[in-house]
């Protein structure tokens, strides 16, 4: 039992504790009464008091959970849905959410891969170093409007990320290959671009002895102008479309083959063939200087494809977000096509290998690895995230 009031900045935990045990909404007076037990405080403290208006005494205990409840209100926790009842919000729904007790729980195993709940800090702690042959992951970018699923400015964001590159390259194995997809963002108030991106390639390879194989491209064609300053008010820049794909291998005897991502060959490039077949244009030498024979024309009837892959994200009638609809969960927030990790997956992996994404999200990664009878490991910091993500697989 605790002989003192704990201060109001103390309370807006168990605040939100109480609420979301009543199902997400409850009244002031009912909160008061669970918070005084989840505490343990004893009659002496409950009976301080403090000055209120009009010359009387209240109680000082519920002046203080009354100010936990405006902070927050104020910090976008908690909203008030008729007098006196106090209700969650969202954001407050996933920082509950969270794992915070430090420790790294599996939450659920298929026969090829398991989901942890935890840190990405923690969960790469329980890996064995050298394992993973592919860690694919598309982290929070460093954006100017703060995100439910968490973002820092971009040079928190650097030093966070460059941290956690270090432990992922000590989990990779020799010929193993780490692809960070990010977006690009704006300085603050100027119409320029933040080198943030640049600059993580460069501290991966200068201090973490990585090589950068290739910056592949995300397409969005679905995606609204921005920076919405820059784009659709002073109309200085155009509309910011795409996002990279960092690859990066930990040794130049990396694991690849482009022969698993091949794409039907387009009808055009088939025409071509054949009419040059037929005709002899187009070989011998080139506009460019290279020469072309015979051989350049022999097909398999596929193409080596591009590193721009043009996908519009997961819109609201995809099988994710009509699962999460029919179950009453809400969906992740920034959903990225399944065909970004499922091309990287083919391309650097072979079944049985093992892929790892530390911020798994809504589980696209673990899914596709999944599908691709690659064996895997997802962690998520949301059990909120998981608990959508899950509906992937059927369960």
């Amino acid at each position: 039992m605790s002989g003192r009031l704990p201060s109001h900045n103390q309370l807006v935990l168990p605040l939100l504790e109480v609420c979301n045990e009543a199902g997400g909404r409850i009244h002031a007076q009912d909160a008061y009464a669970a918070i005084e037990e989840k505490l343990s405080l004893t009659p002496a403290a409950l009976e301080m008091t403090v000055r209120g208006g009009g010359n009387t005494t209240v109680s000082k205990f519920h002046h203080r959970v009354r100010w936990a409840r405006h902070h927050a209100v104020e910090s976008g926790l908690l909203q008030s849905s008729s007098r006196g009842v106090w209700e969650l919000t969202a954001a407050a729904e996933d920082k509950l959410c969270r794992n915070q007790t430090g420790i790294v729980f599996t939450i659920w195993e298929t026969e090829l891969g398991q989901v942890l709940w935890g840190t990405a800090e923690q969960a790469a702690a329980v890996i064995e170093p050298g394992s993973i042959d592919l860690v694919y992951t598309s982290p929070p970018y460093p954006l100017l409007q703060p995100k439910e699923y968490g973002n820092l400015n971009s040079s928190d964001w650097l030093k966070w990320m460059g941290d956690l590159a270090e432990q992922w390259s000590g989990l990779l194995a020799d010929t193993g290959s780490l692809v960070v997809n990010i977006g690009s963002i704006s300085v603050a108030g100027k119409p320029f671009k933040d080198p943030y991106v640049a600059r993580f390639e460069i501290d991966l390879i200068d201090r973490l002895g990585l090589h950068l194989v290739d910056e592949h491209f995300w397409h969005n064609p679905a995606k609204l102008p921005g920076p919405v300053q820059w784009v659709s008010v002073k109309k200085k820049r155009l509309k910011n479309s795409v996002e990279h794909l960092l690859w990066f291998a930990k040794s130049e005897d990396f694991k690849s083959n482009n022969d698993n991502v091949r794409e039907a060959e387009s009808p055009h490039t088939t025409r071509f063939r054949k009419n040059a077949l037929e005709s002899g244009k187009g070989l011998g030498r080139r506009p460019g200087g290279s020469v072309a024979g015979k051989g350049f024309l022999t097909s398999n009837g596929t193409s080596i494809p591009s590193v721009l892959q043009v996908q519009a994200h997961e819109g609201p009638h995809s099988a994710y977000r009509r699962a999460c609809k029919e179950h009453d969960i809400r969906p992740h927030p920034a959903i990225s096509p399944l065909a970004l990790p499922d091309r990287f997956i083919r391309l650097t992996t072979e079944p049985g290998d093992l892929v790892y994404d530390p911020m798994a999200g809504s589980l696209a990664t673990c899914y596709a690895a999944e599908l691709l009878k690659r064996r895997w490991i997802g962690s998520e910091l949301s059990a909120h995230y998981i608990a959508g993500g899950t509906l992937r697989f059927g369960s």
